[in-house]
């Protein structure tokens, strides 16, 4: 269609102008709310999981101090029972030698179970601060006597070296004490002292003598196998 007044044909195109304005104007407000909901739940999740995430590291800082607090607890109460342990033991080992002071003394005072005359009691080994060295100790008494004995205590070890048998005698063992080591007692006595073996000397059994002066007490030996001489740990 053709207009032949051209005012006619300017009002009609700023009328379709204006249409298209107006389209366009409802459209934007049409989409606006349309999509306006959407963002507000998406604003309205996205400050609700901001809020669960800072909960969740609240909850995680205190189960990390919770953690740390039960491992402390945990490491005391180890050491505790460690400690424990250790005192039982003590206690228990501290009891085995009572027991054995008491039966020593009962021995001495009321020796109605032993025979007369010199007897060896506990032998026992102990690891010196040099390697292949010793500390020994053993017990005399005299049961049902009154003489005061006096003699001689000889160690002799017996072992292997290089494969074979070996004998050593006492002062192989004790430099210094050839004839052995001298004691003296009425009723009883501790005899200590300290010996070497050999580097390359393999221990199997120390043999214990003890030889009195005179003829009114009678010579004894006793033989302990080398394991036997130590207390438990020792060796």
């Amino acid at each position: 269609m053709e207009y032949r007044n051209p005012w006619l044909r300017t009002v009609v195109r700023l009328v379709l102008v204006l249409l298209v304005l107006g389209a366009g104007w409802q459209l934007y407000h049409l989409g606006y709310a349309l999509g306006g909901g959407d963002y507000g739940s998406a604003k309205t999740e996205l400050r609700d999981l901001r809020e669960r995430v800072a909960v969740l590291g609240r909850e995680n800082r205190q189960l990390r101090q919770d953690n740390a607090l039960l491992q402390r607890e945990l490491t005391v109460e180890r050491e505790v029972s460690n400690r424990v342990r250790l005192d039982i033991q003590g206690l228990e080992r501290r009891i085995h030698e009572l027991t054995e002071e008491v039966d020593f003394y009962r021995n001495i005072v009321s020796p109605d179970e032993l025979e007369r005359g010199l007897h060896i009691h506990k032998v026992q080994l102990t690891p010196a601060d040099v390697p292949g060295a010793y500390r020994y100790q053993l017990v005399l008494t005299q049961v049902q006597g009154n003489r005061s004995l006096e003699g001689r205590v000889n160690l002799q070890l017996e072992g292997r070296l290089n494969g074979e048998s070996i004998q050593l005698e006492h002062g192989d063992l004790v430099p210094g004490e050839v004839d052995g080591r001298p004691f003296s007692f009425r009723y009883f006595q501790v005899v200590s002292g300290r010996l070497h073996l050999p580097g390359d000397v393999i221990p199997e059994a120390l043999m214990v003598s003890v030889e009195p002066e005179g003829s009114h007490a009678r010579s004894v030996q006793q033989r302990e196998t080398w394991s036997s001489l130590f207390n438990e740990g020792d060796s």
